[in-house]
């Protein structure tokens, strides 16, 4: 288009990707910044796993082994060529995963730092570990409490006919992880409850009026959570699930805080 003094100003058009370049940039440094930490995550969880490897073959494998092969009616039996090397790969790949985790959460923490505020970020630091030590109490206590007296139970159940009890590598490993995972998952509940009432979305009186339900909630949480689905092991996850709920009424009562309309 011609101007006042006949020279020719240039299209709005050709104006206007500027503004987009601008607006896209910060966009394109954060997925940047995302792919970098991808990277650096994927390298930890490689090396974690290679690490995993040899200290799974050489002492977690048969320590996982340890509960049932204390039990002399049990009989652990493998029905493929593979199944001793899927299984230890798959053992290896979550030891690997537990060795890279601290230096993928540092990844994550890294990305997310210069987005929050102080107080975020002194939560988030809070949180991180509190949640590993929990999680770790979960797994211990499924491992060395619910695991030594739910297998002579399970295995050793008399249903009035003459049964061997033959239990192949694979299912065994799987109903070993699961019920750890189970175990690590429930023993969150407390932190959980920490920041809602931090939040001001729950607080102890909430808690304490609602104990009924919360007995009905620990039994169909155990009941889905545990593998076998036998009252005996329903039982011993339910109960430590109810303890961690009296616990977080306690929580509650020491850090909830109104929330601000």
């Amino acid at each position: 288009m011609a101007g006042s003094n006949g020279q020719v100003s240039p299209p709005e058009d050709s104006i206007a990707p500027a503004e987009d370049t601008v607006k896209i940039s910060p966009i394109y440094e954060h997925l940047n910044e995302l792919r970098l930490r991808f990277i650096y995550s994927t390298i930890y969880l490689i090396a974690g796993c290679i690490v995993g490897f040899f200290v799974t073959e050489k002492w977690v494998f048969a320590w996982i082994l340890s509960p049932i092969v204390a039990i002399p009616e049990a009989q652990l039996q493998v029905l493929g060529p593979a199944e001793k090397l899927t299984s230890l790969i798959k053992t290896s790949f979550i030891v690997g995963l537990f060795v890279a985790l601290p230096f993928i959460v540092h990844q994550f923490w890294l990305f997310l730092r210069p987005g929050l505020k102080n107080n975020e970020r002194r939560y988030l630091l809070l949180m991180i570990p509190a949640s590993a030590i929990l999680f770790t109490i979960g797994a211990a206590f499924i491992f060395f409490i619910m695991l030594p007296v739910a297998l002579p139970f399970l295995i050793g159940l008399d249903l009035g006919v003459d049964i061997e009890t033959n239990i192949t590598l694979e299912l065994y490993f799987t109903f070993v992880l699961l019920l750890i995972l189970a175990g690590g998952l429930v023993f969150q509940i407390p932190l959980i409850t920490y920041f809602l009432a931090k939040l001001g979305i729950v607080n102890a009186g909430m808690l304490a009026s609602n104990r009924k339900f919360a007995v009905l909630g620990t039994v169909f949480l155990a009941a889905m959570l545990t593998p076998t689905g036998d009252p005996l092991n329903l039982m011993l996850l339910a109960l430590p699930i109810y303890i961690l709920f009296e616990i977080s009424i306690f929580i509650a009562a020491g850090t909830y805080k109104p929330r601000k309309d």
